[in-house]
């Protein structure tokens, strides 16, 4: 049984070149951030992601997402700039989890299909699996706070 509309389903892998999947200009990307590409659901997929954070000595990984509010913002493709909680964000946890991370995700700022059920599916997933684990919820607000004292 499939629970995506076929309009929500991937169309396969993502593309090493494709417009639908490039960082939204809201965020401000300068010389010292380090942009890798995405090509699965795993964040560090196909990538030198986590030998980056071994590196960099980087034992802390926050989970966040970009849902911009955008005029011709096209409601009936929520996937096009958020991050799908049971795929996305829970695949790079577990993986996360299996290096040792500290793990934060921003519980308010992750979505989860279908969107009507996003409540119910999210407090199911955030607050079962990741507390089990060691693992970290936080709100939004938190999350700038310790940015403010960083």
């Amino acid at each position: 049984m499939h629970y995506l509309p076929d309009r929500w389903r991937p169309s396969g892998p993502l593309q090493r070149i494709s417009l639908d999947v490039q960082i939204d200009s809201l965020f401000a990307v300068d010389e010292r951030d380090i942009v890798v590409q995405k090509t699965r659901w795993y964040a560090g997929a196909g990538n030198s992601w986590e030998q980056i954070l071994r590196a960099q000595n980087i034992d802390t990984v926050v989970i966040v997402c970009n849902q911009p509010s955008r005029p011709n913002w096209d409601r009936q493709w929520p996937l096009q700039s958020g991050l799908s909680l049971s795929r996305v964000v829970m695949s790079t946890v577990y993986r996360l989890f299996d290096l040792d991370s500290k793990v934060y995700v921003i519980s308010d700022n992750v979505l989860e299909l279908p969107v009507d059920q996003n409540a119910d599916f999210s407090k199911v997933l955030l607050d079962t699996p990741l507390p089990k684990m060691s693992l970290n919820t936080i709100s939004v607000e938190d999350a700038l706070l310790a940015l403010g004292g960083s």
